[in-house]
């Protein structure tokens, strides 16, 4: 490290001496790295502008999420949000949702509103359409039926993510048959015994147990 910080020292004394002080500016605060490679800066005065992040096309769309069995206090959070700089709505709604009065006095010719109505699509939709004035072009009125199909599919839940059983709670169904079967799964003859079976037993023992 020691040998780095030496050559290090030695290229910023080297860059100094080489740099007068009527230098552009970028080129005096330019560094150079230990692999030679030198690091400008950001930008400098009179030169060309840096990009830091991709240009954007277009406005941009800030979104506020309205929803709430109580649709006044919902109706508020929108106005609130509408007059702090939001641009358009969206609106999670089911059967029971006043769409009337969650939305009374926005302006929907000025932000575009967004219906989230998985399980009242029709219902939703007609509410929206039915309050008087211009609707913004980009509402959007949610119909998904792809979405609603897959939603009626019924799902095992519990058994997609149930774990996988105890291997010794099993019956013996699910448990490798052992029936006169060696270690490899050779058939052993009949009456050809496990070899050591009689490991450690006396000779009255295995008299006994043969006869």
């Amino acid at each position: 490290m020691g040998g780095r910080h030496r050559r290090r020292a030695a290229q910023d004394a080297q860059s100094s001496a080489t740099t007068t002080p009527t230098a552009p500016c970028g080129t005096r605060l330019t560094r150079t790295t230990l692999d030679g490679i030198g690091i400008t800066p950001l930008g400098e005065p009179g030169g060309p502008a840096t990009p830091v992040r991709p240009n954007r096309q277009g406005a941009w769309d800030v979104r506020s999420l309205v929803s709430g069995p109580d649709a006044k206090l919902a109706n508020e959070a929108a106005l609130v949000d509408l007059d702090g700089g939001v641009t358009s709505l969206w609106l999670a709604a089911d059967e029971s949702t006043d769409v009337a009065t969650t939305l009374k006095d926005v302006l929907l010719d000025l932000a575009p509103v967004v219906l989230d109505a998985p399980s009242a699509t029709t219902a939703v939709a007609e509410a929206f359409l039915a309050l008087p004035g211009d609707k913004h072009p980009d509402c959007n009125l949610g119909v998904d039926p792809l979405g609603a199909m897959l939603r009626e599919i019924p799902l095992a839940v519990d058994d997609a993510v149930a774990e996988p059983a105890d291997p010794g709670a099993q019956g013996p169904s699910a448990r490798p048959a052992r029936d006169r079967r060696g270690r490899h799964g050779r058939a052993r003859p009949r009456g050809q015994r496990r070899p050591g079976a009689w490991a450690g037993r006396s000779p009255s023992a295995r008299r006994t147990c043969a006869g």
